[in-house]
């Protein structure tokens, strides 16, 4: 399989007791919306991840962690929308 991407995109982990789901998303809201999917299912916060990935010009990738507090506030906006 292979995908197509711009010079960001997002990994979603969802970790659960024997495995682990990882999803790609080319953009922050639909990742976003896939974690209030989780929540929703009662799936604690402690086994979502959401990683912000950056790929410059050289195709070097600059990975971080998308911090909770960003993640509520787009919670938020998709709960006014």
């Amino acid at each position: 399989m292979s995908f197509k991407i711009d010079n960001r995109f997002f990994i979603l982990v969802l970790k659960g007791e024997k495995d682990r789901e990882i999803t790609l998303f080319g953009e922050l809201r639909p990742a976003v919306t896939q974690i209030r999917e989780y929540l929703t299912k009662n799936v604690e916060p402690q086994n979502i991840e959401l990683n912000d990935v950056e790929v410059d010009a050289e195709a070097n990738l600059k990975i971080r962690a998308v911090p909770w507090d960003m993640i509520a506030a787009e919670l938020v906006k998709l709960s006014n929308s």
